[in-house]
């Protein structure tokens, strides 16, 4: 999978000088306009529960959020969860019949 997004120019491998036997990946332009789409959309049922944070805010200005928010994707999807579900609010908002209706039509 990761040699088909690097293939299909989502990914670049940087070089560590630190240590040769370290692969980095890095996203490209490409892949962080993919990123950040897939972020948008699974964001925004989230956002509709939330007062407290501004989630949008925080995935375009904080590198940190966005870097833990990816970390957190990726691993919650390589163990077969979908990470609106993951997360306490959207499966409250799931389970209620209300939130699946507004999720179809989202």
């Amino acid at each position: 999978m990761i040699s088909l997004k690097r293939h299909a120019g989502y990914w670049r491998q940087v070089d560590v000088s630190e240590d040769r036997r370290i692969k980095r990946l890095e996203p490209t332009e490409k892949g962080d306009a993919l990123s950040r789409l897939i972020a948008q959309s699974t964001l925004a049922p989230i956002q509709l529960l939330s007062d407290r944070f501004d989630y949008f805010s925080l995935l375009e200005n904080d590198p940190d959020f966005r870097a833990r928010y990816s970390v957190e994707g990726i691993n919650l999807y390589a163990r077969g969860v979908r990470l609106a579900l993951a997360i306490p609010d959207a499966q409250f908002f799931m389970g209620q019949i209300a939130g699946r209706q507004i999720m179809f039509k989202l």
